[in-house]
This record gives C-alpha cells, sequence and structure tokens, in this order.
C-alpha cells in the first residue's frame, strides 16, 4: 500500500510540474538600433588664453603674468564679455631649472595663467581675436563653437532616430510573418558634433591691417536610439 502512495504521488507532483511549464508563454523580442542627425548653426564660440612669464623670484614672475592678463581681461571686457563668460581655469607657478656645467640649477621662477572665454556674439568674434593680438606673448588655444540651447535640434534627431527603428522593427518582423507590438525597453544617446574647421584665418597676407575671418561652419546633433520590441 506505501508503495502505491509513493508512486501516485510522484506522478501527480510531474503532472503539476509539467502543467506550469506549458502554461508559461514564450516572449519572442526583436532588438533594432538606428540614428538620425540634425544639422544647426552654432551661435557661441569659446576658446582659452594662457599667459606665462618668467622672472628672478616668484613674485616678479607672478606680477609679470597677471599685468598680462589684466590686459587681456580689460580688452575682452571693452569688447562686451560678461563675466560669467570669463572663468580662469589656471594658475601655476614653478621653479624654471636649466643645465649649466652638467648641474640642473635654478634660474628663476615661472607664473602661468589660463582664462576661458566664451563669446555670443559670433559677429564680433574676428574683432575680438584681433583686439587680443595687440597683447604680445599669449597663448590663444583652437576655437570651438557651439549651440547655447539643444534641445529643439536633439528633439528632432530623437524622433527621427526612432521612427526609424521603429520602422526596421516593423519590417524585420514582417520578414517572419510577425508584427513589433509594444516596447519593452528604450535608450538613446545624443551628442553635438562640430567638424574640424580651421575657425580663423588671415584676410589678407599683404597687409597686417585686414581683420581676422571666423569660420564657425555647422554643428551637427546626433541621437542613436535602441528598442527591445515585442513580436507576435
Amino acid at each position: 500500500m506505501k508503495k502505491y502512495l509513493i508512486i501516485i504521488t510522484i506522478i501527480a507532483i510531474l503532472t503539476f510540474t509539467g502543467c506550469r511549464s506549458t502554461g508559461n508563454s514564450i516572449t519572442r523580442t526583436i532588438e533594432v538600433s538606428a540614428s538620425a542627425s540634425v544639422t544647426v548653426e552654432p551661435d557661441i564660440a569659446s576658446f582659452s588664453i594662457r599667459v606665462s612669464e618668467k622672472g628672478e623670484t616668484t613674485s616678479e614672475a607672478q606680477h609679470k603674468a597677471n599685468r598680462k592678463m589684466h590686459a587681456l581681461l580689460s580688452t575682452l571686457r571693452a569688447a562686451n564679455i560678461e563675466e560669467r563668460d570669463l572663468k580662469t581655469t589656471m594658475v601655476n607657478l614653478w621653479p624654471n631649472y636649466e643645465y649649466i656645467d652638467n648641474r640642473q640649477v635654478i634660474t628663476g621662477q615661472v607664473a602661468s595663467q589660463s582664462v576661458h572665454v566664451t563669446v555670443r556674439n559670433l559677429s564680433a568674434l574676428g574683432s575680438i581675436i584681433d583686439s587680443l593680438g595687440e597683447v604680445s606673448g599669449i597663448t590663444l588655444n583652437s576655437i570651438s563653437f557651439d549651440k547655447e540651447d539643444k534641445s529643439e535640434a536633439e528633439r528632432e534627431a530623437r524622433e527621427k532616430a526612432l521612427a526609424k527603428a521603429l520602422s526596421k522593427a516593423e519590417q524585420y518582423a514582417g520578414q517572419v510573418d510577425m508584427r513589433a507590438t509594444l516596447p519593452i525597453t528604450i535608450s538613446e544617446y545624443s551628442v553635438a558634433s562640430n567638424p574640424y574647421n580651421p575657425g580663423m584665418k588671415a584676410m589678407a597676407y599683404e597687409s597686417y591691417d585686414m581683420a581676422t575671418e571666423i569660420s564657425p561652419g555647422t554643428l551637427t546633433i546626433t541621437s542613436s536610439v535602441s528598442l527591445v520590441m515585442e513580436m507576435e
């Protein structure tokens, strides 16, 4: 009798487990991705300026650097650059070494400062660069261009990328006699790029009186979307 009870119990457990496995539906999915780009015109420019001065003492080097940076900032403020668009990014002091008679000796001190500048009036950028050129011994790094408010362009690029991804999912599903229904996950990545542009050039090589010409180019806003869609 006990043997029959054990056999019946085992059969019942196996039957119940098989019903649960059969009752679970298989969710079929498809994963696709797509990208879309929108081109806009930049409306702001930014660059960095660095000054570096030597002196016999730290105080002397720092005083020279401060004086030159003051001249630069005065020029920028006179060009209507706002205080919020002037940002000090580096102040360094270090000893200057030279090799004399095979020995490394300190021959003075060096002071260096950098400021990051944002220009919101691109039509004035060329004249601002020319004004800065009046201060000798400075380093002006490459100019980059951007758009202050990219939200509308990002929205447009995102919508185009999503539409392309949905169309791709429907195409793949249709090839296997199914259809894409609801999205399970959506992920998106956006980036803005300004293709390499020399940025500025002299308008005339024969004369130093000519202004600097600025070519902002265009800004490309790209959105990449990935979808995991349910199929039925």
